[in-house]
């Protein structure tokens, strides 16, 4: 019996502690990753459409389509950007020796005609005081 409520406990956890995995892609290039950070707004829908089904006013049913269309939108222009969206890698000196200064460059491209508000680039090296990891955005077409 406790095993199950441990069990149980730990499946309530997960369901609260973001990122929910929402949609997943292995490309050519690379593998996209769509995940919800923000559960919060998947209750909000829940509940409104709770209070829906037994106080159907108009506020609760403009409420409702408003947060579904929020909803709906941001996971459209998701998907619409991770098709479109590649990046490249280029280290400019391959055969380095100690003391060497790295040098390397990051190109992003958006193919798409949606903007790409923000990406975020995260660099997983090992090296010490080096770190790529920045935030950008990216208009249509570039």
């Amino acid at each position: 019996m406790n095993r199950k409520i441990t069990t149980g406990w730990d499946w309530i956890q997960r369901l609260i502690r973001p990122p929910h995995q929402v949609w997943q892609q292995t490309l050519e290039d690379g593998e996209v990753d769509i995940r919800l950070q923000q559960p919060g707004i998947v209750a909000i829908l829940l509940g409104l459409l709770f209070l829906y089904i037994f106080m159907p006013i108009k506020v609760v049913v403009i409420c409702l389509v408003s947060v579904a269309g929020v909803i709906l939108s941001g996971y459209g222009w998701v998907r619409s950007l991770a098709g479109h969206v590649h990046a490249t890698r280029k280290l400019h000196y391959a055969a380095m020796q100690v003391g060497d200064e790295l040098e390397e460059n990051i190109c992003v491209q958006n193919t798409g005609w949606l903007p790409a508000l923000w990406i975020g680039i995260e660099d997983h090296s090992d090296f010490p005081a080096y770190s790529i990891g920045v935030i950008r955005g990216l208009a249509g077409f570039q």
